[in-house]
């Protein structure tokens, strides 16, 4: 009943004049509400109550990335019937991929959802049905963008003001050490920075 009443609501949205896309979800995105749960990755080595990993859940209907403009680097999104508690069906970020299963097709892998040693397989697994970027706009590092010798990992280059809050949230949320540049001067840095994990550029904002 609340999957035919949600899918009412999209659709009486998405009638409204000027509205362009309309999607589901259980929290707003990027605004810190989603649950965490702890997880475990198939073909992993054991883990232990003090590294086992933990995941951020959200609930979200089929046209959820399209709305958001989150490309789907493999895979598919969900399907109309996987709407229900009984779904197995799940999608992760680029960055699970990496951790867990570098260099392999994530497609069909398993994540069972519980603490270290749950056994609950019929509620807890989960299956990879695609995987997404989470930011779009961002780019490897190279040596030119070094703050003072110290080079980050990632550039972040948000097209708008919207991309950009979300890229400061996702920073903040995973603690990393972000250096705004502007037009690429870089004069007046300051002292080195002790760590620089970010390089985030308002060249491409509009």
């Amino acid at each position: 009943m609340i999957v035919v009443q949600a899918r009412s609501l999209v659709q009486r949205v998405r009638a409204v004049p000027g509205v362009v896309a309309a999607t589901l979800s259980n929290d707003l995105p990027l605004d810190g509400s989603a649950g965490a749960v702890f997880y475990t990755a198939e073909g992993q080595p054991p883990v232990t109550a003090q590294n086992v990993p933990r995941a951020y859940i959200h609930t979200v209907s089929p046209d959820f990335f399209a709305t958001l403009g989150i490309p789907l680097a493999q895979g598919r999104t969900f399907a109309d019937n996987e709407l229900t508690q009984q779904a197995t069906a799940i999608v992760v970020s680029d960055q699970v991929v990496k951790r867990f299963w570098p260099g392999q097709d994530a497609i069909g892998k398993r994540l069972k959802l519980g603490a270290a040693g749950s056994t609950n397989e019929t509620t807890c697994a989960r299956q990879i049905v695609s995987t997404l970027i989470k930011h779009a706009f961002r780019r490897p590092a190279t040596p030119a963008d070094s703050v003072l010798g110290v080079r980050p990992a990632v550039v972040l280059e948000p097209a708008d003001v919207q991309i950009l809050g979300e890229m400061l949230r996702w920073a903040n949320q995973e603690r990393l050490s972000v250096v705004v540049r502007g037009a690429g001067t870089k004069l007046g840095w300051g002292n080195p920075p002790v760590r620089v994990d970010a390089v985030l550029s308002t060249l491409k904002l509009r």
